[in-house]
């Protein structure tokens, strides 16, 4: 009798698991990565780090709630809902980056001091982690669609 581990029919199944690998690594990412960085800023950005972070925060929450409810009462729409908040997600991305680059304006305007330099290098670290963010987005993103929609040569090997 062999301990080995069972034979597979298909590719299917290790694809389907990296999906959902590749899925749980982008959402842990998108939790921590933001907390870790609201902490770390804050001191010398303030209010605009929540300002930045927060409402990306509220999206990915509003969006695990979203989903349960629509499948919680086996909705046909639950395949839209991450797609629109993920397309949202960029959206706010992309506002608070405009937010970030228009407070590291007014900061460089101003006198040059120890304290202006810390913030200037904080809003720089800010941008750089909203820039990431964005990355992890379209990432989960392309990863759900190809989940959802298999090409067309792991359908014919299925």
């Amino acid at each position: 009798m062999s301990l080995s581990t069972p034979k597979r029919n298909n590719g299917l199944w290790d694809t389907q698991l990296v999906y959902r690998i590749s899925s749980i690594a982008a959402l842990v990412l998108s939790l921590i990565i933001p907390m870790v960085t609201m902490g770390l800023v804050w001191p010398w950005t303030g209010p605009a780090a929540s300002a930045t972070l927060a409402p990306y925060l509220v999206g990915i929450v509003m969006q695990f709630a979203f989903e349960r409810y629509a499948r919680y009462f086996k909705s046909p729409s639950w395949p839209v809902i991450p797609v629109i908040f993920q397309v949202y997600r960029l959206h706010q991305l992309n506002r608070a980056a405009q937010l970030v680059t228009a407070l590291s304006f007014t900061v460089r305007g101003a006198e040059t001091t120890a304290h202006n330099l810390a913030i200037n290098s904080s809003l720089g670290t800010l941008l750089k982690v909203l820039q990431f963010l964005g990355v992890i987005c379209i990432w989960s993103l392309a990863n759900f669609l190809m989940r959802f929609f298999p090409s067309s040569s792991t359908i014919a090997d299925s």
